[in-house]
């Protein structure tokens, strides 16, 4: 389908917190909900009181209910508009309103479910409430259980990023089980994430990114999203499109029809300050119309010298209730941050071939101190859901997004010369400017067939990727690793320049087939269709022609699993998926790489324990991955623009296995723990692949608030929360076969948090992050840069006000 079809489709179906604004459950409100479905009349309960209800689709679809009316609370509403039904509802112990069957029969007793359902949602969205549980998950498109996926998910709710006083992608990435984040060292907020070996791709509300403008670019700042959800494995259960090691999809905050307002400030070590705030609230007399605003300020210096940054991010949304039925928003941010950058630190060579890392005090930054980056985002977001009284629902996002990241600098090129501190040096300037375009429209709804009621899906998805890089360099020679001596005048003007385009588009479709009350199957896969061309000219201000690659269509990428409620408690669940991801990567002819294509076979165990307060899960797999763009080192493929060129890898398997506990232990009490285990080799050689990557990871993140019973109520109002994070040791090889260059050694990290909540209104925490004061390097990655210390202890005091 061409882009012209598209746009057909597109108007064809048009045509047919940081921050908790939930009122009090208990209190009394004047309500008017008039007869009708049950499913319409919980919604708009929900929006009216501000309340979080938990409730399974599939229990209130097809049920009616005779209404309210009056000054009634949240929960008595609701028990009135269950009358005549088989449900029940109570309150948990986060104040979430449970509805239930009275009699229920299985397993997945319950769904959590915000009045943020209907938004455009992710593909592997997931709905949890701001207390911290964690029940419900959409994914493909519709609300399930994470009992219901047969894949690994986890997902950082808005409440933990406040616990932890995380505001950075890369924060909330190094905070999630499974995860490897690699900090680029620019400060901007770029980071590479791996899982299960392999690069991760990202969303944004469910719609899919090219993984350069996702993964290796700056990203927002996290006050302006709700949640980030993770999917380890490649996301083929849900689109047939994404990277093998998985996707991160980021949920944007949405308006509320009821006003509320907050803020926080931070002030930490480095002179580290970070404020943000945040409105929403009705902007008509009937909440039909809807706004949201945050505003973000961030300027801090960090542990290493020369490096600071300043930002500012703004985002607004406004939504729009067209009809009960129908709902379209609008939205738009922009961020833009100066600063000056590290590119870690580079080894030692010996004059017999060795290496070492430098070993040098976390401080050093090579970098020139007069070297600069600006990075800049734009991004407008439009979308609109419509549901039908059949229970269907149609969606439509569309997601464009510009990015700037403008580089000057005088870094390192070489290790340095142990015996005379002597390492090349290269004087840079270049601009990455990207733009992305992602369209998203998808149909889901459920049929009755043999007595049993099945889910659907169809949509139709289109990403299209540009890159353009006008870019300079020059090489400054062998000078004093530690007192270069040179000035900004040696960057040289940008002669060439260098573009990429990448577009795909396809036709995906899922099918839920419940074959008995335990027992479902699913099946579907994504038709696909690709395209890409390059150029690359000189002079700079003289362009030439697009030059086409090879396209691909009709790229049939399947899917399939099975879930088994074995008992209340737990379910076991296998899957296939494949995965066909096109590259931005360029080999040293400046030829695109051809798409990678890959698939993960996964089994496991999940359970659901307390009601679904507390989630476990258990995980086996085994990934094939080939096409993979790795750096190419051949001295006979010199890199067109000096820089780094890659290759296409053989055929790389990875296996392993992952657990994880996730949730509320008892009232109070939150806990997150997990542990990954894997290894990866080439499969034709045997040799050990991406050694800079740890294979044995155990994050923990617990956090417990004293209520009255305990002490006599003395420890009433605060909170203690505690973060170990451990990995085995990595080591960086080169060569065929491989030799190990320089090895790092593993390393654990403690955290620790102590919280008073003032008043409802105010609540102040001290986060001392690295508490031991660990010296140790977070990532090893190169001979010449991007070896990284991890930060030394530090210390923030965040202050929380909400009205």
């Amino acid at each position: 389908m061409k882009l012209h079809e598209l746009r057909a489709a597109v108007l064809a179906a048009l045509g047919c917190c940081g921050l908790a604004f939930t009122a009090f459950a208990g209190e009394p409100q004047d309500i008017d909900i008039p007869s009708g479905t049950l499913i319409a009349a919980l919604e708009t309960l929900g929006k009216q009181f501000g309340v979080e209800l938990a409730y399974r689709p599939e229990l209130v679809k097809d049920l009616r209910t005779s209404g309210v009316r009056g000054k009634i609370s949240a929960e008595d509403a609701v028990k009135q508009l269950l009358q005549g039904t088989p449900l029940s509802v109570r309150t948990d112990t986060t104040g979430v309103l449970v509805i239930s069957d009275a009699k229920p029969s299985g397993a997945r007793s319950s769904l959590l479910l915000r009045d943020q359902l209907d938004s455009p949602d992710a593909v592997e969205e997931v709905i949890v409430t701001g207390k911290g549980t964690l029940d419900l998950l959409s994914f493909g498109k519709e609300a399930q259980t994470l009992r219901n996926i047969p894949q690994s998910v986890s997902i950082m709710t808005r409440q933990r990023m406040e616990d932890q006083n995380i505001t950075t992608l890369g924060e909330v990435l190094d905070s999630t089980v499974g995860i490897f984040a690699h900090d680029q060292g620019d400060g901007g907020g770029s980071v590479n994430a791996y899982a299960r070996g392999n690069l991760m791709g990202a969303q944004f509300d469910g719609v899919a990114g090219s993984r350069s403008v996702v993964m290796g670019d700056s990203q927002f700042d996290m006050a302006i999203y709700d949640r980030v959800e993770v999917l380890r494995g490649p996301a083929g259960l849900a689109t047939g499109v994404g990277e093998l090691g998985g996707t991160v999809n980021m949920v944007r905050k949405r308006p509320r029809d009821q006003f509320g307002a907050g803020a926080s400030l931070s002030v930490g070590s480095w002179n580290n300050y970070h404020g943000d705030v945040d409105f929403t609230g009705p902007l008509s007399a009937s909440g039909r119309l809807r706004g949201r605003a945050v505003l973000i300020g961030e300027q801090r210096d960090y542990f290493y010298d020369k490096a600071d940054k300043q930002s500012w991010t703004g985002y607004g949304i406004v939504e729009f209730d067209v009809t009960e039925a129908t709902t379209v928003g609008l939205s738009a941010g922009v961020q833009r941050t100066d600063l000056t950058p590290t590119n870690g630190q580079p080894m030692y060579v010996y004059g017999d071939g060795s290496y070492a890392l430098l070993g040098a005090p976390r401080s050093i930054n090579l970098i020139t101190g007069w070297s600069t980056v600006k990075r800049n985002i734009d991004e407008q977001v439009f979308d609109v859901v419509h549901r039908f009284d059949n229970g269907w629902k149609v969606k439509l996002n569309v997601n464009r997004r510009e990015s700037l990241f403008d580089y000057r600098a005088g870094e390192p090129s070489s290790p340095i010369d142990a015996a005379t501190d002597q390492m090349d040096f290269w004087a840079a300037t270049y601009a990455i400017e990207y733009e992305s375009l992602g369209i998203d429209i998808n149909v889901t709804g459920s049929v009755e067939l043999f007595g049993r009621k099945h889910d659907l899906l169809l949509g139709f998805n289109v990403d299209r990727f540009d890159r353009e890089i006008p870019w300079g360099g020059a090489s400054l020679g062998s000078l004093n690793a530690f007192n270069p001596g040179v000035d900004a005048s040696v960057v040289p003007a940008r002669t060439f320049s260098l573009g990429s385009r990448v577009d795909q588009q396809g036709v995906y479709g899922m099918a839920r087939i419940s074959l008995l009350d335990p027992l479902t199957v699913i099946l579907g896969g994504r038709v696909s269709d690709y395209s890409d061309a390059s150029r690359g000219f000189a002079p700079i201000d003289s362009p030439v022609p697009w030059q086409d690659g090879e396209p691909t269509n009709g790229e049939f990428t399947p899917y399939a699993g099975v879930v088994w409620d074995i008992s209340r408690e737990f379910s076991w669940y296998g899957s296939y998926t494949q995965v066909f991801q096109p590259q931005s990567d360029l080999d040293y002819q400046a030829n695109l790489l051809d798409p990678r294509v890959g698939y993960q076979v996964e089994t496991g165990l999940k359970g659901e324990h307390f009601d679904g307060r507390l989630n476990t899960s258990f995980a086996v797999f085994r990934l094939r991955d080939s096409n993979l763009a790795t750096p190419d080192t051949d001295p006979n493929h010199p890199c067109f623009n000096g820089d780094v060129c890659y290759k296409a890898a053989g055929l790389i398997e990875t296996k392993g296995w992952e657990m994880e506990i996730v949730g509320r232990l008892q009232p109070g009490w939150d806990l997150t723990l997990g542990y990954t285990a894997y290894s990866q080799e080439d499969a034709q050689t045997g040799e050990a692949f991406n050694t800079r990557l740890p294979d044995h990871v155990f994050k923990l993140w617990s956090n417990y608030r004293f209520d009255g019973s305990l002490f006599g109520g003395a420890l009433q109002g605060w909170n203690v929360g505690l973060g170990v994070h451990k990995q085995n040791g990595v080591y960086y090889a080169e060569g065929t076969p491989a030799v190990t260059i320089v090895e790092a050694d593993g390393y654990t990290v403690a955290d620790l948090q102590v919280g008073y909540k003032v008043s409802e209104k105010l609540r102040t925490t001290l986060t001392i992050s690295n508490l031991f004061d660990r010296n140790y390097y977070s990532a090893i990655w190169d001979a010449s840069a991007r070896n990284m210390y991890g930060e030394p202890r530090a210390v923030m005091l965040t202050v929380r006000a909400t009205l």
